[in-house]
């Protein structure tokens, strides 16, 4: 304390304290730039992400881009710049036209850093439809076109293409399968993946080499409407708790915009006789399905209908249902049947504004109730001055130009019948512990 005074009456001072260090010593500029170099160099030695470990799986994708290319296919990129200007040269014939200047020229450019982005034009089988409804399938020339889109790891092959970070597949059929159907047969992709990089864990193989030709020859030998249409079907526990009884089966009714697809109608007819329901389609202008049957085989139906099968840009909804009891009347015939064909005197063709069918749904409803239906026709009666009113395929739409007003509306849900109580069960003692 003396000394510190001492210093203060000379007019000095005390020496300003040091900073506390905090273990990490300073260094230049060049330092920094050279520790940096270090960790680079280590990194592309034996890193998981380093230069080199990349440049060496690029020759090995090449392979694979020339082999795709060989068996007839296509694939654009939109990621890197560099490979999607390479193979649009290709496609246009101004690199060659072969699998081998191909893979000249992709082995010419510098190796990506990135991930790689492809997209493929594919054909995917239409077999069971061509089989029961050859028109049907033949309106997609006898095969569903769809894309395939594929974001590659860095260092694909050396990696699986579902291991690597930032590896994705995405699957579409553009006016063909709804968007939770593309969704469903992506995620069954995934699943293939899976099954390929447990495979070759357990046989002692590493990376995916070939998984991108596996890829693509999954997808053209999957009826992928079906494949789609089978995730939403009930399993067996379902199926053996819903009462069968006349109490426990449901009456819906369905809008569509219009149903003209061939393609469509051949598949609401082929999971209609799957799920062992009754259902009537007037593929006019606005369109109608009837679907009869036990709830939870009629839900699937309807999830299969609206939403496997594309309908846009107006969606398909359902519209109103109702239990059905017993002594209502007779039943729809089991399967789908057409409007057209089953009451034809009740349909003109041509008759919409822009020569669609145009359906007398009043017409209809009678005819109905003519024929024995009569809770249909009431169910039928109870829609005509909403969801089917309409004037030459014209109905009241919304201001906000999205369509018919009734889509403002929240979507109603599904009837759900009263289940009658069983005879009581009897009681069980258990005795706990010992």
């Amino acid at each position: 304390g003396e000394l510190a005074q001492g210093a203060r009456a000379e007019g000095g001072g005390l020496p300003a304290p040091r900073p506390p260090s905090r273990g990490l010593p300073l260094r230049s500029g060049t330092a920094r730039a050279g520790m940096r170099a270090e960790l680079h160099r280590r990194s592309g030695d034996g890193g998981c992400r380093g230069p080199s470990a990349v440049a060496e799986g690029w020759p090995l994708l090449v392979d694979e881009l020339a082999e795709l290319w060989r068996s007839g296919l296509r694939p654009r990129a939109s990621e890197p710049e560099v490979l999607a200007r390479a193979l649009l040269a290709a496609a246009e014939g101004r690199a060659g036209s072969g699998a081998e200047d191909l893979r000249d020229a992709l082995l010419q450019l510098a190796s990506p850093r990135g991930g790689v982005r492809l997209e493929l034009q594919l054909r995917a089988p239409m077999w069971r439809l061509g089989a029961s409804h050859p028109a049907a399938a033949e309106e997609c020339g006898g095969a569903l076109t769809c894309s395939l889109r594929v974001t590659l790891p860095a260092r694909y092959p050396l990696v699986s293409l579902g291991e690597g970070h930032g590896g994705d597949v995405q699957l579409a059929a553009p006016g063909a399968l709804g968007r939770e159907a593309s969704r469903t047969v992506s995620c069954a992709a995934h699943a293939l993946l899976s099954q390929l990089c447990g495979g070759e864990a357990a046989g002692g193989v590493a990376g995916g080499a070939g998984q991108l030709r596996r890829l693509v020859d999954w997808v053209e030998s999957t009826e992928l409407h079906e494949l789609a249409a089978a995730a939403l079907r009930p399993g067996l526990r379902t199926l053996e708790e819903e009462p069968t009884a006349a109490g426990g089966r449901v009456r819906a009714f369905v809008r569509f915009h219009h149903v003209q697809s061939v393609m469509k109608r051949g598949y609401l007819d082929l999971w209609s006789l799957d799920l062992g329901l009754a259902a009537l389609l007037a593929a006019g202008q606005p369109g109608m399905l009837l679907v009869e049957g036990p709830r939870a085989t009629a839900a699937a139906y309807l999830e299969c209908a609206t939403k496997v099968l594309h309908w846009g840009p107006t969606p398909a909804r359902l519209v109103g249902s109702a239990a059905i009891s017993a002594g209502e009347g007779g039943p729809l015939p089991r399967g789908l049947r057409e409007v057209t064909d089953a009451f034809p005197a009740v349909v003109t063709r041509g008759g919409t504004y822009n020569g669609r069918d145009s359906v007398d749904f009043g017409a209809l409803a009678d005819a109905l109730a003519d024929a024995g239906h009569g809770a249909a026709a009431a169910g039928l009666r109870g829609l005509l001055a909403t969801a089917f009113a309409h004037v030459d395929g014209r109905v009241k739409e919304a201001t906000d130009g999205s369509g018919w007003v009734g889509y403002a509306s929240p979507e109603p849900e599904l009837a759900r019948p009263p289940v009658e109580a069983g005879p009581p069960k009897a009681a069980v003692r258990r005795r706990w512990g010992r």
